[in-house]
């Protein structure tokens, strides 16, 4: 954008001098200079140029660029052509009118070195055009390739979006496929595991079967030798509750005897006393008339051992009749 500004600030006096070369210059060279051999065609490439400058000015595109700066290098060899013939024509004009008037001559000169010093400062400016055309040509290449670099740098996002896509994809696919396989042996293995781990449990649970027989059959055998020995205890219990029957029975008819025994014994002296209180009875009746007779055995009292027999012989005494 610098040689474009550049470029448009120099172009209306460059502009302006190509048109005063192309207008005023051929007439000019004419009327002052002898015949020589004269370009022609230079006004007509400088009017084409200044048309084509105006023209690329209008519409700026690179082919008018290149267009312009083809035109300014051929207007540039033909101002140097321009140059070397005048300075042709002053070597000419200085080896031929040696003999002329000094004024004529030197005004020839001056007239002469004007027009080449003007045709030089012409060059330059043209030069000068074309150094900055071609600037802008560099930056309007450069500003393209900058284009064609985003251009570019776009279509290789795109392809590399379109590659990164398919990388996925691809990726995806091998994943999917890793953890299907991944999948596929863990099951075997759980499955294999599985298997190993009811084989154990199966192992297990014989073992454990067997060993419940076993404990089974101990029990039995502890439950035998238990009801056994339940069996010993119960017999002995039952003969040691026999036997204490059997003494109780002995002893309470050794009690029974001897309670007969006193009870007879009782009954006895109780029947010789009713016949004594009798026999008082009918001597009392008699006045006195009769004595009765002597006991012949008298009564005795108790002990305290008698009684303690007879009230533990009373408690012992089981109810009801008592078989003999």
């Amino acid at each position: 954008m610098r040689a474009r500004g550049g470029m448009a600030s120099l172009m209306p006096s460059l502009l302006l001098a190509m048109l005063l070369a192309a207008a005023a210059w051929p007439a000019a060279a004419a009327s002052l200079l002898p015949p020589v051999a004269w370009p022609e065609a230079a006004a007509a490439g400088a009017t084409k140029a200044v048309g084509n400058v105006v023209g690329f000015f209008k519409r700026p595109s690179r082919q008018s660029l290149r267009q312009y700066i083809e035109e300014l290098e051929e207007r540039l060899v033909e101002l140097e052509v321009t140059r070397d013939a005048l300075l042709e024509n002053v070597r000419q004009m200085r080896g031929t009118q040696r003999n002329a008037a000094t004024t004529n001559r030197d005004q020839a000169l001056e007239i002469q070195q004007l027009r080449a010093d003007y045709m030089e400062k012409q060059r330059k400016a043209v030069q000068k055009a074309v150094q900055n055309a071609r600037k802008e040509q560099k930056e309007i290449d450069r500003v393209g390739f900058e284009a064609e670099k985003a251009e570019a740098l776009r279509e290789l996002e795109e392809r590399l979006l379109e590659a990164k896509k398919k990388a996925m994809e691809e990726l995806e696919e091998e994943l999917e496929a890793v953890h299907r396989q991944r999948m596929e042996a863990m099951k075997a293995k759980f499955v294999k595991a599985l298997e190993e781990a009811e084989a154990k449990l199966e192992a297990t649970l014989l073992k454990a079967e067997k060993e419940k027989e076993a404990m089974l059959k101990a029990s039995d055998t502890e439950q035998a030798k238990s009801r056994k020995s339940l069996q010993k205890a119960e017999a002995e219990k039952e003969a040691a509750l026999n036997a204490s029957d059997t003494a109780r029975a002995k002893e309470r008819k050794a009690l029974v005897t001897a309670f007969t025994a006193k009870e007879r014994s009782l009954k006895e002296r109780i029947a010789k006393l009713d016949k004594e209180i009798l026999q008082l009875k009918v001597a009392a009746e008699q006045g006195g008339r009769a004595m009765p007779s002597t006991p012949s055995t008298p009564l005795r009292k108790p002990t305290s051992g008698a009684i303690a027999g007879a009230t533990a012989a009373s408690r012992a005494w089981p109810t009801g009749n008592v078989s003999k």
